[in-house]
């Protein structure tokens, strides 16, 4: 599983600013910290992996991916590497692993707004958004088109809160 983008994981493992922004995980050792990181940018990562990467022992690694499984960061994936033999282990983030890793979409999305305005003035902002709006039309045409009227509302809500928006619909009498 070892692949091109190891590299760039291990430059990030190597680097201690990053272990300062893991909130939920303050409590967690730099070592747990750093198989959260690695796990975050490969997908997924196995106990010899990551042993090579921390150079630290499997049975460290073990342990440490074990506390992070009991806390609900990670979780086990099997998988089977041809038609004989074990499956081999690889761990990944759940769900609720995200939550730890810092989000600064908004500081982001800004600073590339105020780059395309510099370069290519407000029209460049405009065909953003327009591109934008019309990727957004076809997503949500795809699965709300051959549903009816209320059906549509529905399916809009939950659509708009797996984008991680708080949606809900309701019918009023």
């Amino acid at each position: 599983m070892y692949s091109n983008n190891t590299a760039a994981a291990t430059t990030i493992i190597g680097e201690s600013s990053f272990s300062d922004s893991l909130s939920i995980a303050d409590g967690f050792s730099d070592s747990k910290k750093k198989i959260l990181w690695y796990i975050k940018v490969m997908q997924q990562a196995g106990l010899e992996e990551l042993s090579k990467v921390l150079k630290i022992s499997r049975m460290a690694v073990y342990k440490h991916l074990n506390i992070l499984l009991k806390k609900g960061f990670v979780e086990p994936i099997h998988i089977r590497e041809g038609n004989v033999g074990r499956p081999k282990i690889f761990y990944q983030l759940t769900r609720n692993s995200k939550s730890i890793f810092p989000r600064s979409y908004s500081t982001i999305a800004s600073s590339a707004f105020d780059y395309i305005e510099k370069r290519m003035g407000k029209e460049g902002i405009m065909d953003l958004l327009g591109e934008r709006q019309a990727q957004l039309f076809l997503q949500y045409n795809q699965r709300l088109n051959s549903l009816e009227f209320e059906d549509k509302i529905k399916e809009l809500a939950k659509i708009r809160d797996e984008e991680g928006y708080i949606a809900e619909s309701k019918k009023n009498q």
